[in-house]
């Protein structure tokens, strides 16, 4: 079976409850039974921070406008299988008058 989980955080990159623990050993659980097991996060920094192997995916925009950027990489971490993040991409401005993208 392959299988994609899609979730807001993962142990032990990301922590703010116990979803993040279901989260980090349930591709675990399913990987050591033989399962094709891939994850899908959001690009915050401390999530980026533990993958290895990052490369960027593509640059896609929604029928609304945003602009969302999707890497690929590993889970870092023991254990560590195939990980995809979606990154809204936002306006920031360094200065007043000076917008500039980032994503």
């Amino acid at each position: 079976m392959r299988v994609l989980q899609v979730s807001a955080e993962f142990f032990p990159l990301l922590k703010t409850g116990g979803l993040a623990d279901v989260a980090g050993a349930l591709p675990l659980a399913l990987a050591a039974a033989g399962q094709d097991v891939r994850v899908l996060l959001p690009g915050f920094p401390s999530i980026l921070a533990g993958l290895s192997d990052v490369a960027d995916l593509a640059e896609v925009e929604a029928p609304w406008g945003q602009r969302a950027r999707l890497r690929a990489g590993r889970i870092a971490a023991p254990g560590g299988f195939p990980a995809a993040t979606a990154s809204s991409c936002a306006t920031k401005s360094s200065a007043p008058t000076t917008p500039r993208r980032w994503c």
